[in-house]
Protein backbone atom coordinates (compact mmCIF):
# COMPACT_ATOMS: atom_id res chain seq x y z
CA UNK A 1 0.00 0.00 0.00
CA UNK A 2 3.00 2.51 0.62
CA UNK A 3 5.05 1.67 -2.18
CA UNK A 4 1.91 2.47 -4.12
CA UNK A 5 1.18 5.48 -2.46
CA UNK A 6 4.54 6.64 -3.40
CA UNK A 7 3.91 5.52 -7.22
CA UNK A 8 0.82 7.72 -7.36
CA UNK A 9 3.29 10.54 -5.24
CA UNK A 10 5.67 9.93 -8.16
CA UNK A 11 3.09 9.99 -11.03
CA UNK A 12 1.79 13.17 -9.56
CA UNK A 13 4.71 15.33 -9.27
CA UNK A 14 6.03 14.64 -12.91
CA UNK A 15 2.51 15.44 -14.10
CA UNK A 16 2.74 18.47 -12.19
CA UNK A 17 6.38 19.49 -13.54
CA UNK A 18 4.98 18.53 -17.40
CA UNK A 19 1.47 20.63 -16.55
CA UNK A 20 4.14 23.79 -15.50
CA UNK A 21 6.06 23.09 -18.59
CA UNK A 22 2.75 23.53 -21.27
CA UNK A 23 1.94 27.42 -19.37
CA UNK A 24 5.95 28.71 -19.45
CA UNK A 25 6.55 31.36 -21.85
CA UNK A 26 9.03 29.32 -23.74
CA UNK A 27 6.43 26.15 -24.42
CA UNK A 28 3.95 29.02 -26.11
CA UNK A 29 6.66 30.70 -28.65
CA UNK A 30 7.59 27.03 -29.32
CA UNK A 31 4.76 26.45 -30.48
CA UNK A 32 4.06 29.50 -32.56
CA UNK A 33 7.74 28.97 -34.08
CA UNK A 34 6.48 25.00 -35.39
CA UNK A 35 3.15 26.58 -36.13
CA UNK A 36 4.63 29.06 -38.28
CA UNK A 37 7.20 26.06 -39.89
CA UNK A 38 4.26 24.33 -40.86
CA UNK A 39 2.68 26.69 -42.20
CA UNK A 40 5.50 27.72 -44.90
CA UNK A 41 5.52 23.77 -45.65
CA UNK A 42 2.23 24.39 -46.83
CA UNK A 43 3.19 26.52 -49.32
CA UNK A 44 5.48 24.39 -50.74
CA UNK A 45 3.27 21.51 -51.12
CA UNK A 46 1.98 23.22 -54.00
CA UNK A 47 0.50 19.99 -55.77
CA UNK A 48 -1.35 19.77 -52.28
CA UNK A 49 0.31 16.47 -50.88
CA UNK A 50 -0.01 17.34 -47.34
CA UNK A 51 -3.09 18.93 -47.17
CA UNK A 52 -5.33 16.46 -46.54
CA UNK A 53 -5.32 17.80 -42.90
CA UNK A 54 -5.21 21.80 -42.28
CA UNK A 55 -2.56 23.65 -40.62
CA UNK A 56 -4.64 23.15 -37.52
CA UNK A 57 -5.18 19.28 -37.25
CA UNK A 58 -1.61 19.50 -38.06
CA UNK A 59 -0.49 21.54 -35.01
CA UNK A 60 -3.11 19.44 -32.93
CA UNK A 61 -1.54 16.65 -33.77
CA UNK A 62 2.32 17.83 -33.21
CA UNK A 63 0.75 19.24 -29.73
CA UNK A 64 -0.50 15.81 -28.63
CA UNK A 65 2.29 14.27 -30.02
CA UNK A 66 4.30 16.59 -28.13
CA UNK A 67 2.72 16.35 -24.20
CA UNK A 68 2.76 13.04 -24.44
CA UNK A 69 6.55 12.13 -25.48
CA UNK A 70 7.21 14.68 -22.97
CA UNK A 71 5.41 13.21 -20.08
CA UNK A 72 6.68 9.67 -20.76
CA UNK A 73 10.43 10.77 -21.05
CA UNK A 74 9.92 12.70 -17.76
CA UNK A 75 8.27 9.41 -16.34
CA UNK A 76 11.15 7.19 -17.65
CA UNK A 77 13.64 10.16 -16.21
CA UNK A 78 12.29 10.06 -12.80
CA UNK A 79 11.83 6.35 -12.75
CA UNK A 80 15.35 4.92 -13.98
CA UNK A 81 16.66 8.02 -11.77
CA UNK A 82 18.57 9.92 -14.35
CA UNK A 83 19.23 12.99 -12.44
CA UNK A 84 20.81 16.24 -14.10
CA UNK A 85 22.80 18.38 -12.40
CA UNK A 86 21.83 22.29 -13.64
CA UNK A 87 22.11 25.66 -13.31
CA UNK A 88 20.91 28.67 -14.58
CA UNK A 89 22.00 28.40 -17.79
CA UNK A 90 19.77 26.05 -18.47
CA UNK A 91 17.41 28.65 -19.74
CA UNK A 92 19.87 29.80 -22.57
CA UNK A 93 19.64 26.44 -24.40
CA UNK A 94 16.18 27.19 -26.61
CA UNK A 95 17.48 31.06 -27.24
CA UNK A 96 20.53 30.53 -28.02
CA UNK A 97 18.82 27.30 -30.32
CA UNK A 98 16.59 30.22 -31.92
CA UNK A 99 19.48 32.41 -32.81
CA UNK A 100 21.60 29.71 -34.52
CA UNK A 101 18.88 28.46 -36.67
CA UNK A 102 18.88 32.15 -38.25
CA UNK A 103 22.58 31.40 -39.90
CA UNK A 104 21.00 27.00 -40.70
CA UNK A 105 17.43 25.86 -39.93
CA UNK A 106 19.19 22.68 -38.50
CA UNK A 107 20.87 24.57 -36.16
CA UNK A 108 17.74 24.70 -34.55
CA UNK A 109 17.93 21.21 -32.63
CA UNK A 110 19.09 21.15 -29.00
CA UNK A 111 22.77 19.61 -29.52
CA UNK A 112 23.72 22.43 -31.07
CA UNK A 113 23.00 25.06 -28.17
CA UNK A 114 23.93 22.62 -25.35
CA UNK A 115 27.18 22.01 -27.69
CA UNK A 116 28.37 25.62 -27.63
CA UNK A 117 27.09 25.92 -23.68
CA UNK A 118 29.68 23.28 -23.39
CA UNK A 119 32.60 25.06 -25.56
CA UNK A 120 31.74 28.51 -22.92
CA UNK A 121 31.67 26.14 -19.71
CA UNK A 122 35.10 24.66 -21.12
CA UNK A 123 36.76 28.50 -21.78
CA UNK A 124 35.09 30.80 -19.72
CA UNK A 125 36.21 30.35 -15.72
CA UNK A 126 36.36 33.96 -14.41
CA UNK A 127 39.70 34.62 -15.98
CA UNK A 128 41.09 38.27 -15.48
CA UNK A 129 41.92 39.67 -18.36
CA UNK A 130 43.29 43.53 -17.65
CA UNK A 131 40.51 45.81 -15.83
CA UNK A 132 37.67 42.84 -17.33
CA UNK A 133 36.63 39.89 -15.87
CA UNK A 134 35.39 36.88 -17.76
CA UNK A 135 31.86 35.17 -16.82
CA UNK A 136 32.52 31.67 -15.15
CA UNK A 137 30.10 29.45 -16.38
CA UNK A 138 29.40 25.90 -14.24
CA UNK A 139 27.30 24.30 -16.14
CA UNK A 140 27.59 20.24 -15.82
CA UNK A 141 28.46 19.18 -19.28
CA UNK A 142 28.02 15.39 -18.83
CA UNK A 143 24.23 16.74 -17.74
CA UNK A 144 24.11 18.25 -21.21
CA UNK A 145 25.42 15.15 -23.07
CA UNK A 146 22.80 13.07 -21.16
CA UNK A 147 20.26 15.26 -22.27
CA UNK A 148 20.92 15.33 -25.71
CA UNK A 149 21.81 11.91 -25.87
CA UNK A 150 18.01 11.13 -24.32
CA UNK A 151 16.38 13.53 -26.73
CA UNK A 152 17.79 12.18 -29.95
CA UNK A 153 16.85 9.23 -29.41
CA UNK A 154 13.19 10.16 -28.67
CA UNK A 155 13.44 12.03 -31.84
CA UNK A 156 15.00 8.78 -33.68
CA UNK A 157 11.95 6.78 -32.35
CA UNK A 158 9.21 9.64 -33.02
CA UNK A 159 10.38 9.79 -36.96
CA UNK A 160 9.95 5.85 -37.00
CA UNK A 161 6.53 6.20 -34.94
CA UNK A 162 5.10 9.19 -37.18
CA UNK A 163 7.05 8.48 -40.76
CA UNK A 164 3.70 9.16 -42.85
CA UNK A 165 4.07 12.63 -41.53
CA UNK A 166 4.76 15.55 -42.93
CA UNK A 167 6.32 14.31 -46.56
CA UNK A 168 6.20 16.68 -49.03
CA UNK A 169 7.49 16.01 -52.74
CA UNK A 170 9.39 18.80 -54.29
CA UNK A 171 10.51 19.31 -58.03
CA UNK A 172 13.70 20.63 -58.99
CA UNK A 173 16.50 20.90 -62.15
CA UNK A 174 19.65 18.56 -62.17
CA UNK A 175 21.63 18.27 -65.23
CA UNK A 176 18.44 19.97 -67.35
CA UNK A 177 16.09 17.13 -65.69
CA UNK A 178 13.34 17.73 -64.04
CA UNK A 179 14.06 15.45 -60.36
CA UNK A 180 11.61 14.54 -57.80
CA UNK A 181 12.78 14.82 -54.30
CA UNK A 182 11.01 14.33 -50.94
CA UNK A 183 11.13 17.14 -47.79
CA UNK A 184 11.08 15.10 -44.41
CA UNK A 185 10.22 17.52 -41.94
CA UNK A 186 9.50 16.44 -38.03
CA UNK A 187 8.94 19.16 -35.07
CA UNK A 188 8.16 18.27 -31.52
CA UNK A 189 7.93 20.89 -28.40
CA UNK A 190 8.29 18.75 -25.74
CA UNK A 191 7.04 20.50 -22.14
CA UNK A 192 9.14 18.27 -19.80
CA UNK A 193 10.13 17.60 -16.19
CA UNK A 194 13.66 17.31 -15.59
CA UNK A 195 15.33 15.50 -12.47
CA UNK A 196 17.73 17.88 -11.05
CA UNK A 197 20.20 17.02 -8.27
CA UNK A 198 20.55 19.60 -5.78
CA UNK A 199 23.37 20.19 -3.07
CA UNK A 200 21.71 21.57 0.29
CA UNK A 201 19.36 20.07 2.91
CA UNK A 202 15.56 19.12 2.03
CA UNK A 203 12.82 20.61 3.97
CA UNK A 204 10.09 17.60 3.82
CA UNK A 205 10.66 14.11 3.82
CA UNK A 206 10.10 13.72 0.17
CA UNK A 207 9.20 11.05 -1.95
CA UNK A 208 10.50 6.87 -0.75
CA UNK A 209 12.18 6.30 -3.64
CA UNK A 210 13.90 2.15 -4.52
CA UNK A 211 17.10 1.07 -3.17
CA UNK A 212 18.86 0.83 -6.36
CA UNK A 213 17.66 4.49 -7.31
CA UNK A 214 19.06 6.88 -9.16
CA UNK A 215 20.94 4.25 -11.52
CA UNK A 216 22.98 7.59 -12.36
CA UNK A 217 25.34 8.43 -9.28
CA UNK A 218 27.36 11.84 -8.90
CA UNK A 219 28.60 10.07 -5.98
CA UNK A 220 28.61 13.50 -3.70
CA UNK A 221 29.21 12.76 0.05
CA UNK A 222 27.95 15.74 1.38
CA UNK A 223 23.84 16.28 1.61
CA UNK A 224 21.91 16.32 -1.67
CA UNK A 225 18.69 16.42 -2.79
CA UNK A 226 16.76 15.57 -5.76
CA UNK A 227 13.95 18.33 -7.28
CA UNK A 228 11.35 18.17 -10.75
CA UNK A 229 12.34 21.41 -12.96
CA UNK A 230 9.59 22.26 -15.91
CA UNK A 231 11.72 22.01 -19.05
CA UNK A 232 10.76 23.13 -22.37
CA UNK A 233 12.93 21.02 -25.31
CA UNK A 234 12.61 21.91 -29.25
CA UNK A 235 12.99 18.65 -31.44
CA UNK A 236 13.43 19.31 -34.97
CA UNK A 237 14.42 17.35 -38.32
CA UNK A 238 14.24 18.79 -41.53
CA UNK A 239 15.77 17.01 -44.15
CA UNK A 240 15.41 16.96 -48.36
CA UNK A 241 16.53 13.93 -50.65
CA UNK A 242 16.46 13.27 -54.28
CA UNK A 243 18.86 9.97 -54.57
CA UNK A 244 17.04 7.70 -51.55
CA UNK A 245 13.41 6.21 -51.40
CA UNK A 246 11.66 7.96 -49.36
CA UNK A 247 11.57 4.74 -47.09
CA UNK A 248 15.41 4.79 -46.99
CA UNK A 249 15.68 8.70 -46.41
CA UNK A 250 13.45 8.06 -43.30
CA UNK A 251 15.20 4.76 -41.84
CA UNK A 252 18.55 6.66 -42.43
CA UNK A 253 17.66 9.30 -40.18
CA UNK A 254 16.04 7.35 -37.69
CA UNK A 255 19.03 5.11 -37.82
CA UNK A 256 21.53 8.58 -37.57
CA UNK A 257 19.70 9.46 -34.13
CA UNK A 258 19.77 6.89 -32.34
CA UNK A 259 23.33 6.03 -33.27
CA UNK A 260 24.14 9.77 -32.01
CA UNK A 261 21.80 9.66 -28.54
CA UNK A 262 23.06 5.97 -27.52
CA UNK A 263 26.95 7.77 -28.10
CA UNK A 264 26.40 10.79 -26.18
CA UNK A 265 24.32 8.86 -23.51
CA UNK A 266 27.63 6.27 -22.28
CA UNK A 267 29.91 9.08 -23.47
CA UNK A 268 27.52 11.54 -20.56
CA UNK A 269 27.89 8.31 -17.96
CA UNK A 270 31.61 8.35 -18.25
CA UNK A 271 32.26 11.78 -18.30
CA UNK A 272 30.93 12.45 -14.97
CA UNK A 273 34.81 12.64 -14.08
CA UNK A 274 36.91 13.15 -16.83
CA UNK A 275 37.29 15.70 -18.33
CA UNK A 276 38.86 14.55 -21.26
CA UNK A 277 35.83 13.16 -21.82
CA UNK A 278 33.71 16.01 -21.62
CA UNK A 279 35.87 17.79 -24.08
CA UNK A 280 35.29 14.60 -26.72
CA UNK A 281 31.89 14.43 -26.03
CA UNK A 282 31.48 18.54 -26.70
CA UNK A 283 32.57 18.22 -29.43
CA UNK A 284 30.63 14.79 -30.63
CA UNK A 285 28.02 17.26 -30.08
CA UNK A 286 28.89 18.99 -33.58
CA UNK A 287 31.16 16.73 -34.73
CA UNK A 288 28.82 13.79 -35.47
CA UNK A 289 25.46 15.50 -37.07
CA UNK A 290 27.72 17.62 -39.14
CA UNK A 291 29.47 14.41 -40.11
CA UNK A 292 26.57 12.90 -41.21
CA UNK A 293 25.16 16.00 -42.63
CA UNK A 294 28.14 16.44 -44.81
CA UNK A 295 28.30 13.19 -46.07
CA UNK A 296 24.51 13.38 -47.10
CA UNK A 297 24.86 16.41 -49.14
CA UNK A 298 28.32 14.75 -50.91
CA UNK A 299 26.20 11.54 -51.52
CA UNK A 300 22.84 13.96 -53.34
CA UNK A 301 25.43 15.86 -55.12
CA UNK A 302 27.40 12.75 -56.65
CA UNK A 303 25.05 9.95 -56.93
CA UNK A 304 21.93 9.89 -59.65
CA UNK A 305 18.60 10.84 -58.78
CA UNK A 306 15.92 7.93 -58.38
CA UNK A 307 12.95 10.07 -59.52
CA UNK A 308 14.01 11.75 -62.73
CA UNK A 309 11.56 12.84 -65.66
CA UNK A 310 11.58 9.78 -67.86
CA UNK A 311 12.44 10.23 -71.49
CA UNK A 312 9.29 8.54 -72.80
CA UNK A 313 6.34 7.64 -70.32
CA UNK A 314 5.06 9.32 -67.82
CA UNK A 315 6.58 8.44 -63.96
CA UNK A 316 4.39 8.53 -60.94
CA UNK A 317 4.88 11.33 -58.47
CA UNK A 318 2.09 10.58 -56.20
CA UNK A 319 -0.56 7.59 -55.43
CA UNK A 320 -3.78 8.24 -54.08
CA UNK A 321 -5.50 6.53 -51.31
CA UNK A 322 -8.93 4.98 -52.52
CA UNK A 323 -8.04 5.63 -56.63
CA UNK A 324 -8.17 2.99 -58.76
CA UNK A 325 -4.30 3.17 -59.28
CA UNK A 326 -4.34 2.67 -55.53
CA UNK A 327 -6.17 -0.97 -55.57
CA UNK A 328 -3.79 -1.93 -58.27
CA UNK A 329 -1.00 -1.54 -56.52
CA UNK A 330 0.52 1.03 -58.69
CA UNK A 331 3.57 2.62 -56.74
CA UNK A 332 5.02 5.72 -56.62
CA UNK A 333 8.13 5.99 -58.71
CA UNK A 334 6.45 3.82 -61.51
CA UNK A 335 7.17 4.76 -65.26
CA UNK A 336 3.71 4.18 -67.29
CA UNK A 337 5.31 3.03 -70.71
CA UNK A 338 2.32 1.84 -72.58
CA UNK A 339 -1.47 1.31 -72.53
CA UNK A 340 -2.95 -0.99 -74.77
CA UNK A 341 0.83 -1.87 -76.22
CA UNK A 342 1.02 1.93 -77.15
CA UNK A 343 3.71 4.14 -75.91
CA UNK A 344 3.11 6.94 -74.37
CA UNK A 345 4.67 10.35 -74.95
CA UNK A 346 2.96 12.78 -72.71
CA UNK A 347 0.21 13.26 -70.52
CA UNK A 348 -2.38 14.30 -73.28
CA UNK A 349 -1.51 11.18 -74.79
CA UNK A 350 -1.98 8.81 -71.96
CA UNK A 351 -5.44 10.67 -71.22
CA UNK A 352 -6.70 10.37 -74.96
CA UNK A 353 -5.34 6.07 -75.06
CA UNK A 354 -7.49 5.64 -71.71
CA UNK A 355 -10.62 7.38 -73.41
CA UNK A 356 -10.42 5.52 -76.72
CA UNK A 357 -10.41 2.15 -75.09
CA UNK A 358 -13.05 0.08 -75.85
CA UNK A 359 -13.54 -2.68 -73.51
CA UNK A 360 -10.03 -3.58 -71.43
CA UNK A 361 -7.37 -1.78 -70.21
CA UNK A 362 -3.96 -2.39 -70.32
CA UNK A 363 -1.11 -0.54 -68.98
CA UNK A 364 2.61 -1.53 -68.32
CA UNK A 365 4.50 -0.10 -66.12
CA UNK A 366 8.31 -0.33 -65.18
CA UNK A 367 9.05 -0.39 -61.40
CA UNK A 368 12.54 1.93 -60.23
CA UNK A 369 14.44 -1.84 -59.95
CA UNK A 370 13.66 -1.83 -63.60
CA UNK A 371 10.79 -4.86 -63.59
CA UNK A 372 7.39 -4.53 -65.81
CA UNK A 373 4.10 -4.67 -64.67
CA UNK A 374 0.98 -4.75 -66.67
CA UNK A 375 -2.04 -3.66 -65.05
CA UNK A 376 -5.57 -4.62 -66.56
CA UNK A 377 -8.27 -2.57 -65.73
CA UNK A 378 -11.96 -3.12 -67.48
CA UNK A 379 -13.86 0.05 -68.94
CA UNK A 380 -16.41 -0.61 -66.26
CA UNK A 381 -13.99 1.09 -63.90
CA UNK A 382 -14.08 4.83 -62.64
CA UNK A 383 -11.12 6.35 -64.71
CA UNK A 384 -12.23 9.78 -63.20
CA UNK A 385 -11.19 8.72 -59.90
CA UNK A 386 -7.45 7.17 -61.62
CA UNK A 387 -6.06 8.66 -58.34
CA UNK A 388 -2.38 9.45 -59.55
CA UNK A 389 -0.70 12.11 -60.17
CA UNK A 390 2.65 12.27 -62.58
CA UNK A 391 6.17 14.48 -62.52
CA UNK A 392 4.88 17.53 -64.90
CA UNK A 393 7.65 17.98 -67.83
CA UNK A 394 7.49 21.48 -66.94
CA UNK A 395 6.59 22.34 -63.41
CA UNK A 396 5.33 25.53 -61.80
CA UNK A 397 7.91 25.76 -59.23
CA UNK A 398 11.26 23.95 -59.04
CA UNK A 399 13.52 24.22 -55.74
CA UNK A 400 17.28 24.48 -55.42
CA UNK A 401 18.52 21.77 -53.16
CA UNK A 402 21.52 23.79 -52.28
CA UNK A 403 19.53 26.38 -51.07
CA UNK A 404 17.19 24.74 -49.15
CA UNK A 405 20.23 23.10 -47.41
CA UNK A 406 21.84 25.97 -46.31
CA UNK A 407 18.92 27.92 -45.42
CA UNK A 408 18.60 30.26 -42.02
CA UNK A 409 14.97 30.11 -40.23
CA UNK A 410 13.81 33.45 -41.21
CA UNK A 411 14.89 32.91 -44.73
CA UNK A 412 13.10 29.53 -44.98
CA UNK A 413 9.77 31.62 -42.99
CA UNK A 414 10.11 34.29 -46.09
CA UNK A 415 10.18 31.32 -48.30
CA UNK A 416 14.27 32.26 -49.93
CA UNK A 417 15.27 28.68 -50.79
CA UNK A 418 14.03 28.30 -54.70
Amino acid sequence: MKDEKNMLEIVRVTLESVGHSIFNIVFIFGVWIVFLVNRRLYHIDIYRIIKKKSIFHVMADILVQSIIIGSIMSFIIVFVGVPLFFNAFLVFLIPISLLLSMIRIRFLDIHYSAALISVMTLVLNGQHIGEYVLPNIETHIPSLMLLVGMLNVIKGLMIWLTQDQSVIPVLSRKNNQIVMGHIIHKSWILPMGILLLQIGELLTNGIQMPPWWPILDYGYSQSVFFSMLPFVAMLSHNSISYTQTLKNHKKQYVWSNLIIGSIMIVIGFFALHSLILQVAGTLMMIILPEAIHWMRLQKERKTPPIYSHPESGLRIMEVIDGGVADELGMEMGEVIEKVNDTLIHDFKHFLRMIKDAKEQIVIESRTISGRMIRYEIHKTKDLSRMGVRFIPEKPLITYSMENYNHIGLLDFLKGNYK
